[in-house]
């Protein structure tokens, strides 16, 4: 099955909202993807860092797995040809 190419800012936006749905990140304010190169990953990118209140850190990254896996299995970032 074919995955729907993103934009980094599409992404971005898609991780930032999914990732507010879990109880305790509805502070996130941001996430960095960064593109991984590696035939075996699961996707062509990967979340690196969560912008969230303190005391949210543990809460938000647990959460960032999750969403990262969920949105890994439909889309890829679009990257540079």
């Amino acid at each position: 099955m074919s995955k729907t190419l993103l934009s980094l800012a599409e992404l971005k936006s898609r991780a930032v909202q999914a990732i507010k749905q879990y109880d305790g990140c509805e502070t996130v304010s941001d996430v960095t993807i960064y593109e991984v190169d590696d035939s075996k990953a699961a996707s062509n990118w990967s979340i690196g860092a969560i912008g969230v209140s303190p005391g949210y850190a543990s809460v938000a990254t647990r959460a960032a797995v999750y969403v990262e896996n969920d949105l890994g299995i439909e889309f890829d970032l679009l990257t540079a040809l």
